[in-house]
């Protein structure tokens, strides 16, 4: 079987394509850098099943391009204040459609959970650094302006909570880029990540490799420390058998 990624989101498929690869799935990605050369490298493409990442211009690019079977994977803002009718079309041509935070669920009919993976070997416990009293929040990066509506007030009120607990905020703006690879090194300088406030049930990948670090998580009113939940379910491999299963039932 082979699988060609649209669009990645968030190093997902990238975390997942080793795993897959180890299971006999071999993998191929495909940057959306134009949309029409897009179309054109997915016509001509060998893979077996097309997985577009984000249901907008990856799933359009998808239904374009004529391909059979192709899987679409929402990851957020794309189809939580609703679908087009755009979207509609090309959900409906889908093989199978996923969803990868448990607030998602139910906006598409039939649509299948897929957690956010965690890349365990990269993303491990490494002890806290200086005096353990280090915080971070990244600013909102979306394409969907509503998720941003409320940062300046929830930032006010984490910045708040930092000077009552007595922790050290770094704030580091949307346009800052951490080379993924550097990302542990970066994070173990803290012991409390401040997830995004909005919407609930719905960890940030950062904030799932910050548990697995076993870095404390602030979400929206709460610490939680939920190391054993991410090892059990968004564990890389873990994360990548449920998927094989679910491009099978597509072939």
């Amino acid at each position: 079987m082979k699988v060609l990624f649209v669009h990645d989101c968030a190093h997902v498929c990238q975390d997942l394509a080793r795993h897959l690869n180890e299971r006999g799935v071999e993998t191929e990605f495909l940057p959306l850098t134009t949309f029409l050369d897009a179309v054109k490298k997915m016509r001509k493409s060998d893979a077996d099943i097309i997985h577009a990442n984000y249901i907008h211009s990856p799933a359009h690019a998808a239904f374009l391009s004529g391909k059979r079977p192709y899987v679409l994977m929402a990851h957020g803002d794309d189809i939580r204040y609703g679908l087009s009718f755009s979207q509609r079309m090309e959900i409906s041509r889908a093989s199978l459609c996923f969803h990868s935070t448990p607030d998602l669920d139910g906006i598409i009919d039939g649509s299948i959970l897929i957690p956010q993976p965690v890349d365990i070997e990269r993303f491990h416990p490494m002890g806290e650094k200086g005096n353990g009293k280090k915080a971070v929040y990244f600013t909102q990066s979306t394409s969907d302006p509503r998720l941003r509506a409320n940062e300046k007030e929830y930032i006010t009120r984490i910045s708040s909570y930092c000077l009552e607990k007595g922790y050290e905020l770094t704030i580091v703006p949307s346009m800052t880029h951490i080379p993924y690879e550097q990302m542990p090194q970066f994070l173990s300088n803290f012991s409390l990540f401040f997830d995004k406030e909005f919407p609930a049930d719905a960890y940030s990948k950062t904030a799932l490799e910050c548990m697995a670090m076993k870095i404390a998580v602030f979400d929206s009113d709460s610490v939680e420390s939920n190391f054993d939940y991410v090892l059990r379910n968004h564990a890389a491999p873990v994360v990548a058998d449920k998927l094989i299963d679910c491009y099978e039932s597509c072939l």
